[in-house]
């Protein structure tokens, strides 16, 4: 259980102190022996997290949901637009939507350069919107409806996620994670190439049931790991990935996936998820080294699933 795995990994931590105080590590020593991206001493730290099979990963809504690192944006134009081309982008989103129900607000100077809007639908749907203003693609929706209504499905909600995105971005999306909370349908997209999902690739969005608007969006991730990708190919077989599943658990699907690691690193896995004892996990197995590079269990809460 959790308690016997927060022992573990204060021993482990332990252990690892007792090295550093005993040896002692140098970070400009260190940087004379990386093994590819990685010093001895960031290893042993991976070591420690990837040590034990229920050590607890607090990753929320969806594997690899926050798979954003503060890296170069690689997937904006770099053709800057027009506030009232960012305008147009978000009536194109809400047919609904009239002109005057859009409010320009300002400029927004963090991480993406955007256009920061403010939108109401039908007096039920109160939303903020921030467009980029390098390609005019829209970055982020946060917003809510005054209704509990479901007047969609869920199958319904992923469509519409999907016609969305692809929208937006012109990339061909797969629903890898979907919950409800409330009225409210929280969908997670991940591209696929050749048979291969892309987790650092990922949108995630929120679909209002009552009217089947959308109500939150998150495409930062996207914007910054996306870009064409060589895909490697495996080196092991998924039989010998399958080997590697801890006794007890039971299989119920898997592929292969680009995941993100530590240090903005990504790297290709065969990602399975399993059952064991009426309980969810999702397990990734690199593809390359056959270690185990995350494990991820579903923990169900009052106010949806979540990752642990």
């Amino acid at each position: 259980d959790i308690r016997f795995s927060m022992t573990k990994l204060k021993d482990s931590l332990a252990k690892l102190n007792d090295e550093v105080m005993t040896k002692g590590y140098s970070i400009f020593e260190e940087s004379n022996s990386f093994d590819g991206d990685y010093s001895n001493f960031t290893l042993k730290i991976q070591g420690v997290k990837t040590s034990d099979v229920e050590y607890p990963t607090m990753i929320y809504d969806g594997p690899f949901a926050d798979s954003e690192y503060n890296k170069e944006i690689k997937g904006l134009p770099k053709e800057k637009v027009t506030v009232e081309t960012a305008k147009n982008t978000i009536l194109d989103m809400y047919q609904s939507a009239l002109e005057d129900d859009i409010k320009y607000l300002a400029e927004g100077a963090g991480k993406f350069a955007t256009f920061d809007f403010s939108l109401r639908i039908n007096k039920t749907l109160s939303i903020y919107i921030q467009v980029t203003q390098n390609g005019g693609k829209v970055l982020t929706i946060s917003g809510f409806g005054d209704t509990d209504e479901k007047n969609i499905s869920l199958v319904s909600a992923i469509t519409k996620a999907k016609d969305v995105a692809k929208k937006q971005t012109g990339t061909t999306f797969d629903c890898v994670w979907s919950d409800i909370v409330g009225s409210d349908a929280y969908i997670n997209l991940a591209p696929v190439q050749n048979g291969v999902v892309l987790y650092p690739d990922l949108i995630k969005v929120k679909v209002d049931l009552s009217s089947g608007e959308i109500v939150g969006y998150s495409a930062s991730a996207y914007y910054t790991n996306h870009t064409k990708r060589s895909l490697e190919t495996a080196s092991i077989s998924k039989e010998t990935a399958d080997k590697k599943i801890p006794q007890g658990f039971v299989v119920e699907m898997s592929r292969l996936c680009i995941a993100p690691l530590d240090f903005g690193e990504e790297t290709l896995c065969f990602e399975y998820k399993c059952n064991k004892n009426d309980e969810t996990y999702y397990i990734y197995i690199n593809a390359q080294t056959e270690i185990t590079e995350n494990i991820l269990k579903v923990v169900e809460t009052t106010d949806g699933n979540k990752l642990m």
